[in-house]
């Protein structure tokens, strides 16, 4: 499971790095604002994993943009808001957000 959070996050991280290449990361204000709590929700499952710990309640509304995400990444960039999702759904199964 560790492992495979870590591919993922790897994986999710590579893609927005691409994304934020393109024009529609730099036209798109929503969009932007989209990456930026993608990342930030990356870098608390990474700090979670390395360190065995779990996300707060605190920081948990980072992980609750799926919905948008996913109205929002299609067609070439549909796996970033998959990926997203993957990531939340195995958090929630191995209990790793505190809520």
């Amino acid at each position: 499971m560790k492992q495979q959070l870590i591919g993922l996050t790897q994986n999710l991280r590579n893609r927005v790095e691409e994304y934020k290449k393109t024009n529609q990361f730099t036209d798109y204000i929503l969009n932007r604002q989209d990456i930026r709590c993608i990342e930030i929700m990356i870098n608390l499952t990474e700090l979670a994993l390395e360190n065995d710990l779990k996300i707060k309640e605190c920081d948990y509304h980072w992980f609750q943009g799926s919905y948008i995400i996913d109205y929002n990444f299609n067609g070439e960039w549909e796996d970033i808001s998959d990926l997203y999702s993957q990531i939340i759904d195995i958090l929630e199964k191995e209990k790793m957000i505190v809520i």
